[in-house]
């Protein structure tokens, strides 16, 4: 129990430490945005989203002939074999575990 109240009070420190600097990051904030000067006023009336419209995509249309996609599927070389690197050899009396 008096382990876990430790730790809270811990905790609670931490956050105090994090809130004040937190604030102090705000405050640094404000006076570098100060330098920047806004009308006070809003726009009288926002500006209206522009629609765009996209034609709708046409279907694909498969191939008239299958045969003649078997026929280009035959004439495909086959992949090559993958390649092994080969081995490293090392020149020093280092080994890896």
């Amino acid at each position: 129990m008096d382990q876990a109240t430790q730790q809270n009070a811990a905790l609670v420190e931490e956050m105090a430490a994090a809130a004040s600097s937190l604030r102090s990051q705000a405050q640094d904030l404000v006076q570098t945005v100060a330098v920047f000067k806004v009308d006070n006023q809003m726009p009288q009336r926002a500006a209206e989203p522009v629609l765009r419209t996209t034609p709708a995509p046409q279907p694909v249309k498969p191939p008239v002939a299958a045969a003649t996609s078997k026929a280009s599927a035959k004439a495909l070389p086959a992949a090559p074999a993958p390649v092994k690197p080969a081995p490293v050899q090392e020149k020093d009396d280092w080994e890896s575990f």
